[in-house]
């Protein structure tokens, strides 16, 4: 049978015991520890056991305790009794013999020291006695009296030496055992972790640097939490050694060796990449700015820089050797106002041939100026008696610029003007333009000036012609009744004729026929009308009417109607 070395006393989540012979089992409250068991606790469990010398050892989480080296001393007490067979039981009984004198207790327990078969206070004893199985049945034979026995309790005491202080061991990540440890990390890259150990005697353990590293810097915490920082640009080997030690002072050391592994470093740019851009109030040129970047590498490698592109004001250009221009759009930066500043920035990287990086921001700095505005001359046509419309033609390069317009001059006849705008119109049916012959042309000449919010200002001229056209004569007319008579009637009169723009003069005519007599007319609208006969056959009631059409210099058209009417 194996030997007891401990016993649980409590146990919080779930521990294994693993046996010598590898059987593992799930240990609970009351259960007893074997020589060669080890006690494993998990991420969330612990356990607390009491070893026979009345010592509790605590394990905490992920803890492996081994009870290897708590071999108890051997038993003080003398070879387990044989049980007596239900035979011997009988023959004793027949002849007259106390089973409870003549033979060592049962199972039921072991006399007590005053005497009784009581196993104290509670009744009983904490060991037992094993009957060995007859597979025979037992009859009480009468004849001997017997007392009850008491529930007793018989059996060996195991006892166990001190145990030893052991010094704690440090685990690697399969929980065993390690005495040296390597690491390695990538030039300027940081490391970190965690030590682990275990104390065999369950003592709280905590972990100590006894020696630095000579090529970097360590930041370490009594928990064993650590990290390695090795010194910047440094690549090749390092080490140093920490010390876990127990709560009796027991302890031991672990190197730890460390590789740190070159890296490609950086390139470094360098250098302020400024410049300032002035505007004037005139419409200005502005000459390319050039200049040059620098960068350094301690690899000493050939380096390349990029990052031309356009802004708002500009664009840049960057060759790979560094070098850079940038030109200014004029336009835009004539567009700022009075006082305005702007810039354009440009992010620029240099890479080594790995593609490491760096960069570096080429600022192009503004400031703004007032730019006068700018008239522009202009011309429209039209012809007399329609309406022609434009606006007054000017810039300003300053963006958001407030122009306002006016002339310089009297307006002519029919002209209005906006003078937020510069929008105008001209009525060439004015009468000022009626007096026009057909196709005369009449040039108009229109000053103006434009001035900007800040009173800056410029003049320019907008040209109209209107072209004439015909006014149709104002001509008068005529209609006149005639009664007949016994003799040919005779009638006539005089035309009235205006005309603005041609002479005021009719075509004459001389003898035209009409339908019932003749007409005349001479170029002063003087007219006669003579009937071919008298028609005095006409009854009252009855007419006739006779229209001839007269036409104007200008061929603006009247007429003259003449009417007959019967009488009795």
């Amino acid at each position: 049978m194996s030997t007891v070395v401990a016993v649980v006393k409590s146990v919080i989540g779930q521990v294994v015991a693993l046996s010598a012979e590898g059987v593992q089992r799930q240990l609970f409250e009351g259960d007893r520890i074997f020589q060669g068991d080890e006690i494993v606790t998990g991420a969330a469990s612990m356990v607390t056991i009491e070893l026979p010398d009345g010592r509790l050892i605590d394990l905490g989480r992920d803890t492996r305790w081994a009870s290897n080296e708590f071999a108890p001393q051997a038993a003080d007490d003398g070879a387990a009794q044989t049980a007596p067979s239900a035979e011997e039981l009988q023959q004793a009984i027949a002849a007259g013999v106390d089973p409870t004198q003549a033979f060592e207790a049962t199972a039921a327990g072991a006399t007590s020291a005053g005497g009784s078969t009581s196993g104290g206070e509670a009744g009983g004893g904490r060991s037992f006695v094993l009957l060995d199985p007859t597979g025979g049945v037992v009859e009480a034979q009468i004849g001997f009296a017997t007392q009850g026995l008491a529930n007793g309790a018989s059996g060996t005491t195991e006892t166990q030496g001190a145990l030893p202080n052991i010094a704690p061991q440090f685990t690697g990540a399969d929980g065993g055992p390690i005495t040296t440890f390597s690491l390695s990390t990538p030039e300027d890259t940081p490391i970190s972790g965690t030590f682990t150990a275990r104390d065999a005697n369950g003592d709280l353990i905590t972990f100590s640097v006894t020696q630095g590293p000579a090529n970097g810097t360590l930041v370490f915490n009594s928990n064993g939490t650590w990290t390695y920082t090795p010194a910047q640009d440094y690549n090749g080997a390092d080490s140093f050694v920490v010390t876990a030690t127990d709560g009796r002072g027991a302890s031991t050391p672990l190197t730890v060796n460390l590789g740190i592994t070159p890296v490609n470093d950086a390139p470094v740019a360098s250098g302020t990449y400024t410049a300032d851009v002035n505007d004037t109030a005139g419409l200005d040129t502005f000459a390319d700015i050039k200049g040059q970047l620098t960068a350094t590498d301690v690899d000493d490698t050939q380096l390349t820089w990029s990052g031309s592109g356009k802004g708002a004001y500009g664009e840049l250009t960057v060759n790979a050797d560094g070098t850079y221009t940038y030109v200014v759009d004029a336009k835009a930066v004539n567009g700022l106002q009075d006082g305005e500043k702007a810039s354009d920035s440009f992010v620029v990287t240099v890479r080594d041939p790995s593609g490491a990086s760096d960069t570096r921001v080429i600022t192009i700095n503004f400031n703004g100026a007032n730019d006068a505005p700018i008239a522009t001359a202009s011309s429209a046509d039209v012809t007399e008696d329609q309406t022609v419309s434009g606006t007054l033609q000017a810039s300003d390069a300053d963006k958001g610029a407030v122009l306002s317009y006016s002339l310089t001059d009297k307006a002519p006849a029919g002209f209005s003007l906006n003078p937020q705008t510069g929008a105008w119109t001209l009525d060439a049916g004015n009468a000022a333009y009626q007096s026009l012959a057909e196709g005369q042309k009449l040039t108009l000449t229109v000053p103006y000036e434009v001035t900007d919010q800040f009173g800056a200002k410029s003049t320019s001229t907008l040209t109209i012609t209107v072209t004439g056209v015909n006014d149709a004569a104002v001509l008068g007319s005529a209609d006149v009744q005639l009664d007949e008579t016994d003799s040919a009637l005779t009638t006539g009169g005089t035309l009235s004729i205006t005309d603005i723009d041609s002479p005021a003069t009719f075509v004459a005519q001389t003898g035209t026929a009409g339908n019932y007599g003749t007409f005349s007319i001479d170029a002063a609208g003087n007219w006669t009308y003579v009937a071919n006969a008298a028609y005095n056959e006409l009854n009252v009631g009855q007419k006739l009417v006779d229209t001839f059409q007269v036409t104007s210099a200008d061929g603006t058209k009247t007429s003259v109607t003449v009417t007959i009417n019967g009488t009795n």
